[in-house]
């Protein structure tokens, strides 16, 4: 499969652009299905657009894009696979990530990756937001919350562990809302 770099694609045509994106598009878009269908995308239902979507200058940028999307192993089912288990065989046995499994190691990512969006280049210890992430999912808080007020969870990371069972006051059964949440961190003492 040909691909380019964004060097290749200063030199090319605009309408070879075009082509070449609307192939490697299609290309694309059935491995995001693929990853989707065998739930190891960690971009949920995003495609890559067409054309008729774009404006012309953006179309070399999106070809470079959909080219480095390629070129990624980690975005074929196999690469995904071998990737997620190369992940949790180096976080086996590490202090902290025990609850990471299967069955929430996309979450995890999701939820690592925010992290390194919201904070950028400051100083985010991964082991903190682990500790965030699992401790969220155990008391069923949702993680846009946990996202959001990440600061103030870590900060009573040692009150949340206290923590068994938080009732949602206003619909019991169903996940906590933020003020429960601040309101069973309180009541331990």
């Amino acid at each position: 499969m040909k691909l380019f770099t964004p060097a290749q694609i200063d030199r090319m045509e605009p309408a070879q652009i075009r082509r070449e994106y609307s192939r490697l598009r299609g290309i694309a878009n059935k491995r995001l299905g693929n990853l989707e269908k065998h739930n190891l995308s960690q971009y949920g239902a995003y495609r890559f657009g067409k054309l008729e979507n774009m404006f012309e200058d953006e179309v070399a940028s999106e070809l470079a894009e959909v080219s480095r999307f390629l070129r990624d192993p980690k975005h074929t089912v196999r690469g995904a696979k071998e990737f997620r288990a190369d992940v949790l065989n180096a976080l086996a046995g590490k202090p902290g990530y025990e609850d990471i499994d299967e069955s929430n190691f996309m979450d995890w990512v999701n939820f690592m990756d925010d992290m390194r969006d919201k904070y950028g280049n400051k100083l985010f210890d991964s082991g903190d937001a682990t500790d965030v992430f699992t401790q969220s999912e155990r008391l069923g808080l949702p993680a846009n919350i946990a996202r959001k007020h990440y600061n103030y969870f870590k900060k009573n990371i040692a009150k949340v562990e206290k923590i068994d069972f938080i009732e949602n006051a206003k619909d019991p059964g169903a996940m906590i809302r933020l003020k429960d949440f601040k309101a069973a961190i309180e009541a331990i003492k």
